[in-house]
């Protein structure tokens, strides 16, 4: 078994703390070594608009500063994992007014982002295709809708609009209506709406889903993770969730692989590029960097890898 000594990951924290952005780096310190919630909604605070969404590139790899759904399933993320309740009201009440005005009725789902991502920078696959009115991440349903409803189904009562019942069953339905599984991504919202389940035989139907995704998805030649491709631990953010049929062996092997990027490394890399604006990709990079290494850090610390 692969762990961080003490020493390690106080090398991993110095590097850290010295790549990433100021959420990332109020993430860290409240994980690992006070709460900080105050310090966590300052920095979200940056990334919000007066219309209740989430901008300003809070996703690294666009830059667009507008409200935009995919934005703002993100912090709602971090406002469910990292902040209390009573503590992350305010900035959810706006950030879920602005979901539901942007919600569209007639498709029943959210679109990721808006024409206005093509004018500012961004990754290529986030361009959006003004004939399919759409960008290629919104061929999945799921991706943002299934993780936005996520959130909203834990703080339901919250919403003046949507009804969240009948939307959730509308996200199961359409999980269950998969039989090829091509968009990890999609599947990575999904979990998040598993986590969020009320009704067990509505979580059982998510997580046969899922477990045969992630037959169908994961890569098991450790060989070929530092290409793009999803990976085990990529679809487990706990080490108290389900394992979705992964293997324990091949959980450790992903362990192991993090543990020794980071005693390596000290921090962990991205495994893509964009290819086209350079500069900006290398500030978002950085950002990357910060993002992905306290990824890693905390599924350590989730599966005890960390001495200390």
């Amino acid at each position: 078994m692969n762990t961080l000594s003490r020493t390690e990951f106080d090398r991993v924290r110095e590097e850290l703390l010295g790549r990433a952005r100021g959420l990332e780096k109020e993430l860290f310190i409240h994980c690992f070594e006070k709460q900080n919630e105050q310090g966590i909604l300052t920095e979200l605070k940056k990334f919000q608009n007066e219309d209740g969404g989430f901008g300003h590139g809070l996703e690294s790899d666009f830059r667009l500063p507008l409200s935009n759904p995919m934005h703002t399933s993100i912090a709602l993320r971090i406002l469910s994992e990292q902040v209390s309740d009573e503590a992350a009201e305010e900035m959810t009440r706006k950030a879920f007014a602005y979901l539901e005005n942007t919600f569209d009725e007639g498709k029943q789902r959210w679109f990721t982002v808006s024409r206005e991502v093509n004018d500012y920078p961004h990754a290529p696959w986030w361009n959006f295709d003004e004939e399919k009115g759409m960008t290629v991440i919104d061929q999945s349903w799921g991706n943002p809708s299934a993780e936005i409803i996520a959130y909203l189904l834990e703080k339901k009562g919250y919403l003046k609009k949507i009804d969240i019942e009948e939307l959730n069953e509308l996200a199961i339905e359409q999980l269950e209506s998969r039989e090829v599984f091509k968009a990890e991504h999609e599947i990575y919202c999904y979990v998040e709406l598993f986590k969020r389940q009320t009704v067990p035989e509505k979580a059982k139907r998510i997580e046969k889903k899922i477990i045969q995704a992630c037959d169908a998805l994961i890569c098991e030649d450790v060989t070929q993770w530092n290409a793009y491709v999803p990976r085990p631990l990529d679809f487990i953010t706990d080490a108290k969730l389900p394992h979705f049929g992964i293997s324990e062996d091949l959980i450790e092997i992903h362990l192991d692989y993090y543990a020794e990027i980071l005693k390596r490394d000290h921090f962990i890399d991205t495994n893509w590029q964009w290819g086209v604006y350079s500069d900006t990709w290398e500030l978002a990079k950085k950002e990357w960097q910060g993002v992905l290494t306290l990824k890693g850090l905390r599924l350590l610390k989730s599966f005890g890898r960390i001495e200390g």
